[in-house]
């Protein structure tokens, strides 16, 4: 499986003005936590995916 990273200053920056709002730090970065999670794993399952669907045959690596 490769490796993959996503920045995700947005997101972040998101989170950070949603608990300056809410003032519920645990909920807010459990749930941008969980998002990121999910992208990156996504990412990741993308990535093996297109590996493999593109792979040279005869190929060692």
């Amino acid at each position: 499986m490769g490796l993959v990273q996503l920045p995700c200053p947005g997101l972040t920056r998101v989170s950070q003005l949603v608990y300056t709002r809410a003032f519920r730090a645990f909920e807010v970065y459990l749930a941008v936590g969980a998002l990121y999670l999910i992208m990156t794993h996504t990412a990741s399952r993308l990535s093996s995916f297109l590996e493999r669907r593109f792979r040279v045959r005869g190929r060692i690596q």
